[in-house]
C-alpha cells in the first residue's frame, strides 16, 4: 500500500510537471482558425512533452485525478482535459470540450458511441478512451 501511495505521488508530480512545461511551451491560442495540429504531434520539445503527457494520462491509473484536473482547468490543453474528465466520470463536460472548444464533431460523435453505457462494458470503455486519445495524437 505504501508502494501505491508512492506511485501515486510520483505519477501525479510527473503529470503536473508535464502540464506546466507544455503550458509554458504552447503558443497562445488565437481567435483565428490556424492549421490544426493534433495534440502531441507538435514540432520539437512541445510535441515530445505533450505526447508523454497524453500517454501518462491515458495509461496510468496512479495519479490523483482531482489534482491533475485542477491543474488542467483553463490550461488550454483540451485533449488532456477530456482524458482526465473521462477518468473522473465527467462525460458531459468532456463532450462539451470536444464540441465547443475543439470544434471536433467527429470526435464528439465517436466519444458518444464509446461512452454510451447501453452499448459496452467497463473494459470496452477503457479501450475506447485509449482510442479517443490515440485519434487525437494522430
Amino acid at each position: 500500500s505504501s508502494r501505491v501511495v508512492q506511485d501515486t505521488r510520483f505519477h501525479t508530480s510527473l503529470a503536473l510537471k508535464y502540464i506546466t512545461s507544455v503550458m509554458a511551451l504552447k503558443p497562445p491560442e488565437t481567435s483565428q482558425k490556424a492549421t490544426k495540429v493534433k495534440a502531441g504531434s507538435e514540432a520539437g520539445l512541445l510535441g515530445q512533452l505533450r505526447s508523454r503527457l497524453l500517454t501518462l494520462l491515458l495509461k496510468s491509473a496512479n495519479y490523483s485525478v482531482p489534482n491533475v484536473l485542477a491543474k488542467l482547468r483553463d490550461s488550454g490543453l483540451h485533449e488532456e482535459t477530456v482524458i482526465v474528465m473521462t477518468k473522473h466520470g465527467l462525460y458531459e463536460d468532456a463532450l462539451a470540450l470536444l464540441v465547443y472548444k475543439l470544434d471536433d464533431i467527429a470526435a464528439a460523435e465517436k466519444y458518444c458511441v464509446q461512452h454510451n453505457p447501453n452499448t459496452q462494458s467497463k473494459d470496452d470503455e477503457s479501450a475506447a478512451s485509449a482510442e479517443t486519445a490515440k485519434a487525437h495524437r494522430g
